[in-house]
């Protein structure tokens, strides 16, 4: 996620491929689609106090371990291997 790499808290409709690699709430905030005041929350969660700082620093830390194209690259050689 370029958005993380960049430091930012990031705030998306729920996907099961970010789910894999992300925790909700810890590195990234997950809302329904279908919800749209879900948004309106996870933004106000991420205004409360250093809400906001801590899930962008989490992201950025885990995007760095496992969602740079390097990491993706990896894991279709084992696939193929």
């Amino acid at each position: 996620m370029d958005s993380m790499v960049s430091g930012a808290a990031v705030v998306s409709d729920f996907s099961r491929h970010l789910s894999d690699d992300f925790k909700s709430g810890e590195d990234i905030m997950f809302f329904n689609r279908a919800s749209p005041n879900e948004v309106v929350g996870a933004v106000g969660q991420l205004l409360e106090g250093d809400r906001g700082e801590t899930l962008a620093k989490s992201g950025y830390e885990r995007a760095m371990q496992t969602a740079l194209w390097r990491h993706r690259a990896e894991k279709l050689v084992g696939f193929v291997s």
